[in-house]
């Protein structure tokens, strides 16, 4: 076991106890796997056949593929300490997106497998192993425990951490729930931790006359996504098709897009005091901004495919106020929720009276 490596025996290639473990592992459909050899050994004698552990080494890609041949759920069995808990986190890259079903186990603080099934027995422990959280669960909530009684300012500069954790699932259903429960725990309104993400994944920032910028596309090749309620309304305003009434509610922070939302301030640069757009001042200014004419030229050169320009403006800006709305209505509950924790009866019901008035807003722009 304490060998040196050589080309017949590679320990990143090996789980020790896979000879036992492998038949009671494929007729069960899981694998335990723990820390160490005496794990395996005291698990093994109790009567646990389907265990493993990795030879003195961090797990590699190799082990993963070894576990995905014989089982479709492995549980990671750590002891209930800081450093157990810290060995959960290190496997999370490795079992993420392999399609393999993840659990992880912790026994109580001071106990290891062997102690823990001497005591507690294999009835016990099996009962253990049925609240297994799994994986992304535990990495999460271990996550936020570890700064539950900071306060509030030092919770939201610990978003970062727990947003670096959830951005490695692939499965966008998966990543929603977990944003959701951040939400709740942290008081942090889902927009907001959805808008960190792209920052989180870019290496760089821009930054103008000292401030910190949303980083720009590249704009060159391709027009941005966006919602097609903010392209739409970016056409219609560069070819002239957007009445001055619509052109008077537009606001920059409707567009989550950035370089839509950097065309609409510059157009509300140019509105005069009647509230007219001076379209040459307007068109002059973006064309001479070197990141957003690209988009400018490709999207006049598209053909207005609407009908009735005016309604197509009214129903896009409904869409969007519609939105606005909603990350008004969600952040208002989120501080009623904190209002209800700390009975905070004046501030409760304020709030109640705020989030009736955006619903009612938002169902008269459904009846409009």
């Amino acid at each position: 076991m304490n060998s040196p490596e050589t080309s017949f025996f590679s320990k990143g290639r090996l789980l020790y106890g896979l000879g036992k473990a492998r038949k009671a592992a494929s007729q069960l459909g899981r694998l335990f796997l723990v820390e160490g050899y005496f794990d395996v050994i005291a698990l093994s004698q109790a009567g646990v056949q389907n265990v493993v552990a990795p030879l003195g080494t961090a797990m590699t890609s190799d082990h993963v593929q070894i576990v995905r041949r014989i089982a479709k759920t492995v549980v990671l069995l750590f002891d209930g300490d800081t450093a157990g808990v810290n060995a959960a986190l290190r496997t999370l890259d490795l079992f993420l997106n392999t399609g393999l079903t993840v659990n992880v186990m912790v026994l109580p603080k001071g106990d290891d497998p062997d102690t823990y099934i001497r005591r507690q027995g294999v009835e016990d422990f099996m009962e253990l192993e049925s609240r297994a959280s799994p994986l992304l669960d535990f990495a999460v909530a271990a996550c936020l425990d570890q700064h539950r009684g900071d306060s509030i300012a030092e919770r939201i500069r610990r978003v970062d951490e727990v947003l670096h954790i959830i951005q490695k699932t692939s499965n966008p259903v998966e990543k929603a729930e977990y944003i959701g429960l951040v939400s709740d725990r942290l008081g942090i309104p889902q927009h907001v931790l959805m808008e960190r993400f792209p920052t989180l994944l870019s290496s760089s920032s821009r930054r103008v006359k000292g401030k910190t910028r949303e980083p720009l596309k590249d704009h060159r090749s391709a027009v941005p996504k966006g919602s097609p309620e903010e392209r739409d309304l970016i056409i219609l305003l560069l070819h002239e098709k957007l009445d001055p009434q619509y052109i008077q509610q537009l606001q920059s922070h409707m567009f989550q897009e950035p370089a839509y939302r950097r065309i609409i301030e510059m157009a509300l640069d140019q509105v005069g005091e009647e509230g007219s757009l001076d379209f040459e001042a307007f068109r002059t200014e973006v064309f001479n901004n070197e990141q957003i004419a690209p988009v400018v030229a490709h999207l006049t050169l598209r053909e207005v495919p609407f009908d009735n320009a005016s309604d197509h403006a009214k129903g896009c800006l409904d869409v969007l106020k519609r939105k606005q709305l909603k990350v008004a209505l969600d952040e208002l509950i989120v501080k009623l929720r904190l209002a209800e924790q700390e009975q905070r009866k004046e501030d409760i019901d304020r709030l109640i009276l705020e989030i009736d008035r955006i619903r009612d807003q938002k169902a008269m722009l459904v009846v409009s």
